[in-house]
């Protein structure tokens, strides 16, 4: 399959994800068959245990993922959160989930682009980012903007797909992810062709040592590449110190 170029503009990943932004959630527990939670639920393992947290997620969509975050008793210690996207019918959809859920005071919704955050210096202490990171058009930037709003000891907590390196995996993976899913999601959503975006995006993104890398770069320690679900996702985890 020939490897089109895909344009992540502000704008035009805002327009893409507005455009499925009635039936994002739904389309997400079809296509991954309710694994999408698990996965996401997965992250709250990683936030420290011994102190309050002021979390960011960016790329909140829905704030499904910030909800779900939230639930969970190892979350407890979370005083405050700011879901932060760029689309802003994903917003309005989010903040309606918020407020009927019983986090509506613990949570704040605000449109922002994760390369350029209107945040201040040091104001969170765990940042979360879950399938989010592959859609930004300048991946070193993002990381920046997390390390410098991130608080002495903050945590950054990615996740994101990534391609199994075992073959008949990896090609069972790209054959869903290709010629199946893209189609079960348009017939929900109307929007095949914002799915055949997603597609690309995840072929195309950097590969997880070379995140790891990146995040390196950008000033984070003890960073780790954790893969699940046979390497189809990828946890990443980095420290500032």
């Amino acid at each position: 399959m020939s490897k089109k170029t895909i344009t992540k503009s502000r704008y035009s990943i805002s327009k893409m994800f507005d455009s499925i932004a009635k039936h994002y959630d739904i389309v997400n527990r079809v296509q991954t068959f309710g694994l999408d939670t698990l996965w996401r639920q997965k992250l709250v393992h990683f936030f420290p245990q011994d102190r309050p947290i002021r979390l960011l997620d960016l790329a909140t969509g829905t704030a499904d993922s910030l909800l779900q975050l939230l639930r969970l008793p190892q979350a407890h210690q979370v005083t405050d959160a700011l879901g932060v996207d760029i689309a802003e019918k994903m917003l309005q959809i989010g903040q309606k989930k918020v407020d009927k859920s019983l986090f509506s005071s613990k949570i704040t919704l605000q449109s922002g682009d994760a390369t350029q955050l209107d945040i201040e210096n040091e104001s969170f202490d765990v940042i979360t980012m879950m399938f989010g990171i592959r859609n930004v058009d300048n991946v070193e930037s993002a990381l920046d903007e997390m390390y410098r709003v991130l608080t002495p000891k903050g945590r950054t907590i990615i996740l994101e797909i990534s391609i199994p390196n075992q073959f008949l995996i990896k090609t069972a993976y790209l054959t869903y992810f290709r010629y199946i899913l893209p189609n079960i999601a348009g017939l929900i959503s109307g929007q095949k062709t914002a799915y055949d975006y997603l597609n690309q995006s995840s072929e195309q993104f950097i590969n997880p040592r070379t995140l790891c890398d990146k995040l390196r770069k950008s000033g984070f320690k003890n960073v780790k590449a954790i893969p699940i679900q046979l390497g189809m996702l990828t946890i990443y985890v980095g420290d500032k110190h």
